[in-house]
């Protein structure tokens, strides 16, 4: 459930496995320039953060996945309603 999982299967190929962990920087870079400074934008670049280190991570289950969607649901849930 990864993509150096499905490059591995379709390829052959090992992707290197400092990649999930190279991801962050960029990803963190994004967040800290995008999101808001609050528990909204906390809890998106956490999602967007687990979400991206997961897809690119050696391994990863579903149960990992979930996490990211919860995060997603905590930011909806900390969103004001009338900022909508």
């Amino acid at each position: 459930m990864s993509l150096p999982a499905w490059w591995h299967g379709r390829y052959g190929q090992r992707l290197p496995d400092w990649l999930g962990f190279a991801s962050l920087l960029p990803t963190s870079a994004l967040a800290l320039w995008r999101c808001e400074r609050n528990a909204t934008g906390f809890a998106l670049a956490l999602a967007l953060g687990s979400l991206v280190f997961f897809g690119l991570s050696k391994q990863a289950f579903g149960n990992y996945y979930f996490f990211s969607l919860g995060a997603i649901c905590c930011a909806l849930a900390a969103t004001r309603a009338d900022a909508a």
